[in-house]
C-alpha cells in the first residue's frame, strides 16, 4: 500500500427477490417457497451490514495509510504526497434499476452458473449501465482525469 493512491472496491451484489405470487393465494405456500423467502430476508440484511462495515472500514483504513506513510508530519493530498491515498466502494446492485418490470426481470434471473446467451448480454448491457449511472464510479473516472 506504499505506492497505492486509488483503491477500487467493486462489489457486484447479483441477490435475488422470489415471485411473491403467494401473496395472492388463499393457501399456505409450499414449504420450499417460504424458505426460500426466509433465506432472502437474512441474505439482503446481511449484505447491507457487509456493505455497510467495508465503507465503515475504509475510513479507519485511509487514516491508518496517512498516518504510517506521513509518520507524524503534515502532510498534503497533493498528487504522490503522503496524504494522497483514495478508496472507492462502488456497489453495482439491480436495486438501483428504475424501471420496475426490468428490476423485477434481472431479480428473478436463476443464481446459475449456466444462463441462455440473451440473458447474458442483457447481463452485461445493464451492468455497463448501472455502472455508469453510479455516482462513486464517477467520482472515480473524475478522480483519475
Amino acid at each position: 500500500m506504499q505506492s497505492a493512491r486509488k483503491v477500487v472496491f467493486l462489489v457486484v451484489n447479483a441477490e435475488t427477490q422470489p415471485d411473491t405470487k403467494w401473496d395472492r393465494w388463499e393457501s399456505i405456500p409450499p414449504f420450499g417457497a417460504m424458505m426460500s423467502s426466509y433465506s432472502s430476508i437474512s441474505i439482503e440484511r446481511y449484505n447491507e451490514e457487509t456493505i455497510a462495515l467495508l465503507k465503515e472500514s475504509v475510513k479507519s483504513w485511509t487514516d491508518e495509510i496517512k498516518t504510517e506513510r506521513c509518520k507524524g508530519g503534515t502532510g498534503s493530498t497533493a498528487p504522490g504526497s503522503c496524504e494522497d491515498i483514495e478508496f472507492y466502494v462502488i456497489e453495482v446492485r439491480f436495486d438501483a434499476l428504475k424501471d420496475e418490470t426490468e428490476r423485477m426481470h434481472f431479480k428473478r434471473l436463476p443464481t446459475a452458473f449456466k444462463l441462455p446467451a440473451e440473458e447474458v448480454d442483457k447481463l452485461r448491457d445493464v451492468a455497463h449501465r448501472l455502472l455508469d449511472e453510479s455516482e462513486e464510479f464517477q467520482r472515480l473516472l473524475r478522480d483519475l482525469r
